[in-house]
């Protein structure tokens, strides 16, 4: 019996340690993600070129109306994502929620040119200032309509529900957009 209770002790150890690690790479990301393996970009450069001249069209038109953007992602090596993934199953596994569900192969964010050049066909936006939920959900909304108007696939639409934007109606990943092409 004092096996199982030890067992039991040691594994509710690792658990909740490994789950304030993962609550402090979500507090310091920025941090974290610089000692990752792989590549990020947050280059418009880094997009295939008809997804590009779509997006830059989103970013003027939210320019115009005011909101100012922060782009997160646009190309991820396949080492950055396939890292990415098995970060998202130990958030999982702790119980925050999953980050992607998709290895690198079926990334839209990993594509490349015929030439081995990156050529994204995704990318990953959020406004640039702290603000309320309420606020980011509003400009989320925003740039669904804005994507559908470009004939882009927007990750607030997703059925899956992300519990941070599901009261606000949103999908998993509202501040994805990605090419109809990529799936």
């Amino acid at each position: 019996m004092r096996w199982v209770l030890l067992t039991f002790l040691l594994t509710s150890l690792c658990f909740c340690g490994l789950r304030r690690a993962v609550e402090a790479t979500d507090t310091h990301a920025d941090a974290f993600w610089r000692f990752v393996p792989g590549e990020q970009s947050r280059s418009l450069e880094h997009l295939e070129p008809v997804f590009k001249e779509k997006a830059l069209r989103i970013l003027r038109d939210l320019e115009r109306e005011g909101y100012t953007v922060s782009i997160d992602a646009t190309w991820r090596s396949p080492l950055r994502q396939e890292m990415l993934y098995i970060y998202s199953g130990l958030r999982s596994w702790v119980g925050l929620g999953e980050a992607t569900q998709r290895k690198h192969q079926g990334s839209c964010h990993t594509r490349v040119s015929p030439n081995k050049d990156p050529a994204a066909l995704a990318l990953d936006i959020r406004l640039s200032k702290e603000t309320s939920l309420k606020e980011h959900a509003a400009f989320f909304h925003r740039l669904g309509e804005l994507a559908r108007h470009h004939d882009l696939r927007w990750g607030g639409n997703w059925a899956r529900r992300n519990a941070t934007w599901r009261p606000f109606n949103l999908g998993w990943d509202p501040g994805h957009v990605e090419s109809l092409r990529c799936r």
